[in-house]
């Protein structure tokens, strides 16, 4: 499960997405990285069912 927070890093200010568990202890281990929002809203998103939705 992902966060979304808005991080400064080192003076950069941007938002990305965090693993719960690197921002809180929930005693499970998370290998994810942190992701930036904008490579994120760049990603084609696919939807498995759009034909049924257009």
């Amino acid at each position: 499960m992902f966060r979304r927070i808005h991080w400064n890093n080192r003076g950069c200010k941007s938002i990305v997405w965090r693993c719960l568990s690197r921002l809180e202890p929930t005693g499970q281990e998370c290998h994810a990285r942190t992701v930036n929002e904008t490579i994120l809203q760049s990603l084609p998103c696919h939807y498995p069912d759009a034909e049924r939705w257009s």
